[in-house]
C-alpha cells in the first residue's frame, strides 16, 4: 500500500476539489499534506481514500465512498487528521484519537455513515459510542443496529435497514474489479509464456538431444492455466457488474398509532419499516412499546406468540426482535419486531398468541403498493 492520503477511483467518475480547483481521479492521486480536500464521487461510482498507519498509530485509515456521496478530507503529514462526511453513504474506520463527523454526527472507530440533503444522520455496522455534536447527547451501539442523528436529537438504536446490508455486501466484494484486471493480464501472458517454454525445450533439445516427444501434453499446461485465469476473470467481472448494478433499497416508514392489550400488556405499534431486499422478499420492521400495569411480572415469548397473516392465510415468522421477554410489575419497554415476507403484503394483521390458543389479530395499514 502506498505511503501517504491516497485517492483510487474504483469505479466510475471521481473528483477532488482544493481551493477551487477540481481534479478528475483516473487511478490514484497522492493528496498533499496539511491541506483540506473535498472528494465527489458520480452516481455508479465507487471510490477509496486511505493511509497507512504512522506514527504511533497501529490502525490504517480507510474510507470507501459510495455512489452519489461527498465528503472532507483533511490531512495531515502523510495521515488523514480529519473527515466529515457531507452527503451520502460513507463506510469509514479511523485509528484511536480520530474522529469522523457529519454536520450533526460524530464517533470514533469505524461504521457505514450517511448523511442526506437536511444534515440528518445515520450511524450503522458499528459498535462504538455515537456522539450528537450538537446537543452532547451519546449512545453506545451494537453491531447490525443503527441510530439516526438530528440537530436535537439522537435515536434509540434500531434494526439495521436494508441498504446497509447491501453495502456491507458490496464492501466485501469490491476486490473483484481489481482481480478482474490482474486475470485478464494474466491469461493474456499464458500464450507468451507457452512460446518461451516451447522455444527453450527445442533448443534443449537440439543441443543436447533431449527427448522432447512429449512437449505437445507438456503445453497443455499453458493451455489449461490460461483457461482457469479466464474463468476467474470472468467471474470476477461478473462480481464487478453486479456491484455497479446494486440499486440500494430505501426504507418506506409509515407512522401509525395502534393501541392494544396483550397478556394484560398494553401496547402501542409506533411506525411500521418496510424495505424491499434485492429479492422479491420484503423487510417489515414494526416499532412498537409493551407496558406492564399490574403487581406481578408477566412472561412473552416472541417467536412463538407473534406472527404476521398475509393474504391466503400466509404465515410470515418473526425474524429478530428486540423488545424484552420477560416485564416485571409496572414496567415499559419498547423495541422491535423483524419479520420477512417472501410475497407482497395484502391487507397483512399482526397476530398475537401462542398457535395452540386463542388470538388477537391486528390490522397493519400498509397500501398495497408499498
Amino acid at each position: 500500500m502506498s505511503r501517504g492520503v491516497i485517492v483510487k477511483n474504483i469505479e466510475g467518475n471521481v473528483t477532488i476539489q482544493k481551493e477551487g480547483k477540481i481534479t478528475y481521479i483516473k487511478g490514484e492521486q497522492k493528496l498533499q499534506p496539511d491541506a483540506e480536500y473535498q472528494i465527489i464521487v458520480d452516481e455508479k461510482s465507487y471510490a477509496l481514500i486511505f493511509n497507512k498507519a504512522v506514527g504511533k498509530q497501529k490502525q490504517d485509515t480507510q474510507f470507501l465512498m459510495y455512489p452519489k456521496s461527498m465528503m472532507m478530507v483533511r490531512t495531515g503529514n502523510g495521515f488523514i487528521q480529519s473527515a466529515c462526511v457531507v452527503l451520502g453513504m460513507v463506510f469509514g474506520t479511523m485509528p484511536a484519537g480520530y474522529k469522523m463527523s457529519t454536520h450533526t454526527a460524530e464517533f470514533e472507530g469505524s461504521g457505514l455513515i450517511f448523511a442526506d440533503d437536511n444534515g440528518n444522520t445515520i450511524i450503522a455496522h458499528t459498535g462504538d459510542i455515537i456522539y450528537n455534536k450538537l446537543t452532547g447527547a451519546a449512545i453506545q451501539m451494537d453491531a447490525g443496529q443503527q441510530v439516526a442523528i438530528s440537530m436535537n436529537a439522537i435515536s434509540p438504536p434500531q434494526p439495521m435497514e436494508e441498504r446497509f446490508s447491501q453495502a456491507v455486501k458490496v464492501m466485501e466484494n469490491l476486490g473483484s474489479f481489481e482481480a478482474s484486471a490482474i486475470y485478464k493480464t494474466a491469461a493474456s501472458k499464458a500464450d507468451e509464456f507457452k512460446a518461451a517454454y516451447m522455444m527453450a525445450m527445442k533448443e534443449l533439445s537440439a543441443q543436447t538431444g533431449y527427448d522432447i516427444s512429449n512437449l505437445d501434453n507438456e503445453l497443455k499446461v499453458f493451455d489449461d492455466y490460461k483457461k482457469g485465469l479466464t474463468k476467474k476473470s470472468e467471474e470476477s467481472t461478473k462480481i464487478a457488474e453486479e456491484v455497479t448494478r446494486t440499486t440500494f433499497s430505501e426504507a418506506a416508514a409509515i407512522p401509525v398509532s395502534i393501541s392494544f392489550t396483550y397478556k394484560e400488556l398494553e401496547g402501542i405499534i409506533d411506525s411500521v419499516r418496510i424495505e424491499k431486499k434485492q429479492s422479491s422478499s420484503m423487510k417489515v420492521t414494526i416499532f412498537l412499546k409493551m407496558k406492564n400495569n399490574r403487581a406481578k411480572p408477566v412472561f412473552i415469548f416472541w417467536n412463538e406468540e407473534c406472527r404476521i397473516i398475509n393474504k391466503n392465510n400466509e404465515i410470515i415468522d418473526l425474524e429478530d426482535y428486540s423488545i424484552a421477554t420477560d416485564f416485571s410489575a409496572v414496567q415499559e419497554e419498547d423495541g422491535y419486531l423483524v419479520f420477512i415476507a417472501k410475497s407482497e403484503l395484502d391487507n397483512p394483521v399482526i397476530q398475537f398468541g401462542k398457535k395452540s390458543a386463542p388470538q388477537h389479530s391486528i390490522p397493519l395499514p400498509i397500501p398495497p403498493t408499498v
